[in-house]
């Protein structure tokens, strides 16, 4: 599954389900979602016109083993302080919208592709408020800065362009239109990065993306809660119209942040996620402890090398000596903090009990790496922070292989959970842009180091992408 266009009147998706070979010297067999070639085209049937939609049938037909779908990004939004125990009413939004994609669709005669996003990679201000009121879970540069300082700095004098000429993504320009901001003169003042005049809360909107983390349990609670209750939807809908199809790829490009790209170094500068939930995870993820560990929520599923050799007395000199570093504890580095640190469940009082939170008030840009202090650990556990080329480090290979298995962890929980809903398996895929040809790679130029099929750690930006279909049964 392939996606080459976010919208327009190009082909974005197409879905081989299973095509059946056909010999034209017997009958043809019935027609059915099994035995046909499903043809997904980026129109969001939200705003849909008649005029435009039957343009787009001449267009591309709607055949009998080749039905027309069209697709839409849908953003599955809850309420950051609410109680995620009962999200099946908290996501009204949701509901609304694909209550009128399914009217439409069957009026239209096409079917429905959904491309569900959650706000961590795309549609990033729907975390807004996890991410102020805890920064780590933010995805993290390599730096530990959550942007670059031009983004951080970026002002409304910036902003003061003409709307058509200023230049913004997708993600920017989706969350100015779901603010209501017509105009750059209307985007909002709010907090302040110390020592800049900046508004640190809306840049985060724009330029921060959210961690994929396991270890940020109170934000995994809330993601799996909606997830579970959009999928028990779309479950619904699917038994209640049994004549149309709802497909649905999920989760929506998920890659780790890349808004500080700089060109085509050799070598990327920046890259992600460098979070203290990233990095705990990922050692215990090499040690098989934690939420890893025997009797755990993700038993069996740590570093397939790991486990007893890195515990115990001789743990940690064991680890030195096979990948060549220097560690003299555990403990992370940086912002050190533990699984017994208390979970926030109650999510409507705005407070939160964990002791080593860091609220967006704590973040200085280029003040996030102390040297000294509660919040330093010398000798203390950390990932490689400096790009290198595949078989130049083993440490460096280590943790892009678990930057590669997050991105995999978030695509197999998701999917897990649509399996467990009882949504029709094979009308589930991923979904990701076809990464290499992002960013000017090319698999077809010698000059550009060639990168593997599935899962792609890209040289010139290190942002793991999957291509994958995952699948479960």
């Amino acid at each position: 599954m392939k996606k080459l266009t976010k919208s327009g009147f190009i082909p974005a998706i197409v879905i081989l389900c299973q095509l059946y070979s056909l010999s034209f010297s017997q009958e043809l067999p019935r027609p059915s979602y099994d035995n046909s070639l499903i043809f997904s085209f980026s129109y969001s049937l939200q705003g849909a016109l008649p005029s435009e939609v039957e343009y787009i049938k001449s267009q591309f037909g709607n055949g009998l083993y080749a039905p027309l779908f069209l697709s839409s990004f849908i953003n599955i939004d809850m309420n950051w302080h609410t109680n995620p125990s009962n999200a099946g009413n908290r996501i009204q939004s949701f509901k609304n919208t694909i209550d009128t994609l399914v009217q439409k669709a069957k009026s239209y005669g096409v079917g429905i592709h959904i491309i569900i996003t959650y706000g961590l990679a795309r549609a990033v201000t729907v975390y807004k408020s996890a991410k102020e009121e805890d920064i780590r879970n933010a995805q993290w540069f390599n730096d530990n800065n959550l942007a670059s300082r031009s983004q951080l700095e970026e002002t409304t004098s910036v902003m003061e362009m003409d709307w058509p000429d200023f230049h913004i993504d997708f993600n920017q320009r989706e969350f100015l239109d779901n603010a209501g901001v017509s105009s750059p003169h209307q985007l909002p003042a709010s907090d302040n990065v110390p020592g800049m005049s900046t508004p640190l809360s809306t840049n985060v909107n724009l330029y921060v993306f959210t961690t994929f983390s396991r270890y940020a349990r109170k934000l995994r609670n809330h993601l799996e809660a909606k997830t579970a209750a959009a999928f028990d939807y779309l479950r619904q809908k699917q038994e209640e119209n049994p004549g149309l199809h709802i497909i649905v790829s999920t989760p929506g490009e998920a890659e780790f942040n890349s808004y500080r790209l700089r060109g085509l170094p050799p070598i990327q500068e920046f890259f992600c996620d460098y979070s203290p939930y990233a990095v705990l995870e990922f050692r215990d993820w090499l040690k098989h402890e934690g939420l890893y560990g025997s009797g755990e929520k993700y038993e069996g599923e740590g570093y397939a090398n790991g486990g007893s050799r890195y515990r115990g007395a001789n743990g940690l000199a064991n680890f030195n000596q096979d990948f060549g570093t220097h560690f003299t504890t555990w403990d992370l580095k940086y912002y050190h903090w533990s699984l017994s640190d208390p979970v926030d469940t109650n999510y409507t009082d705005f407070l939160n009990p964990d002791p080593h939170i860091i609220p967006i008030s704590g973040y200085t840009f280029d003040g996030m790496m102390p040297a000294s202090g509660l919040n330093y650990r010398a000798g203390g556990f950390d990932p490689p922070r400096v790009m290198l080329e595949e078989g130049e480090d083993p440490f460096w290979d280590l943790w892009q292989n678990f930057r590669e298995t997050m991105v995999h962890h978030l695509v197999k929980d998701i999917a897990f959970i649509a399996g467990e809903s009882g949504f029709q398996k094979d009308h589930y895929y991923t979904h990701q842009i076809p990464g290499d040809y992002l960013w000017g790679t090319n698999p077809d130029d010698p000059n550009i180091p060639p990168m593997p099929a599935i899962i792609l750690p890209l040289p010139p930006c290190g942002q793991p992408m999957l291509t994958m279909i995952w699948v479960w049964g």
